[in-house]
């Protein structure tokens, strides 16, 4: 079983890796009311916090699997 520590390290890969710092979501125009969305905020170790709010299943999301 990985530790904790191995674990953070993982995370912190993949967030590295995705550039999620300098992201930006771009969802369009439209507005879709009770539609399921997601808020994810990383706070760094230097103290910059990065939030992203963006809807669950957006088309823009599959897009970037091709």
């Amino acid at each position: 079983m990985e530790d904790t520590n191995e674990k953070s390290r993982q995370l912190n890969g993949l967030i590295e890796n995705f550039g999620f710092k300098s992201f930006i979501y771009e969802p369009g125009n439209e507005f879709i009311t009770g539609q399921p969305s997601c808020i994810t905020t990383i706070k760094y170790l230097d103290g910059e916090t990065k939030e992203i709010s963006h809807y669950y299943g957006h088309v823009l999301i599959y897009d970037s699997f091709y």
